[in-house]
């Protein structure tokens, strides 16, 4: 995904302690300074005896003998949603299982419904507070999934809302088109038939517009099976996508080895289940 350039007033950090690259066997640089350039990128980082000039109209700071090292990258977010899942907390403690949730209609199925709802503007706001909060840590590129619209037109207005705050910055956005992310209510007793949509419809479209760089499947019981995810991202392979898999999150789904296969570029494990929406 690109943003168009704009202009930015070039910037100076100096005195840096220890600068941190993170070329291959490159150690800190101590006594270093940065500039960039008017558009926001890289002009110079290293030793700060050997930096150029400082341009005219350049702002500096100090960083007070600090570390300055790249921004941090998250590589696999649910960051687009709305609405909350405070009732399933309760039932979880009551000892409620996560497909259990699910085959109620929590679950991401709650959120399908919340993010449905919500108009464009909310949601990009609510996009936009979430990466000012990961900023603020140090996360400056971010993969970001749809995946709680399951519809031809909520999954794709969803990943125009991703490119629309992408376009809007500062944070670098990463987009994945994770429309097989549960079956929506209205292919309850279908699945086949969502998943139809999702290779004859969404993906297509998705990469024609350029609107993901990734497709996502969530392998699992209640969701996709192995042979679903590997028709889904074998299209999305033909059409120019990357491939990733939610893999043995609850269970021994197979998930894992078809990523090996079609040579995923990420998965996830359980863990990663308490973190999201």
């Amino acid at each position: 995904m690109t943003r168009a350039t704009r202009r930015a007033v070039p910037l100076v950090v100096e005195h840096i302690g220890a600068l941190h690259t993170m070329e291959h066997d490159a150690r800190a640089i101590t006594a270093a300074c940065v500039h960039t350039d008017d558009e926001g990128r890289i002009a110079y980082a290293g030793p700060a005896k050997d930096a150029p000039p400082v341009v005219d109209g350049a702002r500096t700071i100090s960083a007070r003998g600090a570390a300055v090292l790249p921004g941090f990258i998250d590589a696999h977010t649910h960051l687009l949603w709305a609405g909350d899942r405070d009732a399933e907390f309760a039932l979880r403690s009551r000892g409620a299982s996560y497909q259990e949730i699910m085959a109620a209609g929590g679950g991401i199925r709650n959120t399908m419904r919340a993010v449905r709802e919500a108009d464009d503007d909310t949601l990009a706001q609510l996009l936009h507070g979430r990466l000012a909060t990961m900023r603020a840590r140090g996360v400056t590129t971010v993969e970001v999934k749809s995946g709680y619209g399951l519809s031809r037109a909520h999954e794709l207005r969803s990943l125009e809302i991703v490119r629309r705050v992408h376009d809007e910055g500062p944070t670098d956005l990463v987009a994945t088109c994770l429309a097989a992310h549960a079956i929506p209510p209205e292919h309850d007793g279908a699945r086949a038939r969502y998943v139809d949509e999702i290779v004859s419809e969404i993906v297509p479209e998705v990469a024609a517009r350029g609107l993901a760089q990734f497709c996502d499947v969530f392998v699992e019981q209640g969701a996709f099976t192995v042979d679903d995810g590997r028709r889904i991202l074998t299209a999305a392979k033909d059409h120019g996508l990357g491939v990733r898999v939610h893999a043995e999150q609850l269970s021994r789904s197979g998930g894992a080895r078809l990523a090996a296969e079609l040579g995923a570029r990420a998965g996830t494990a359980a863990v990663e289940s308490r973190a999201r929406p």
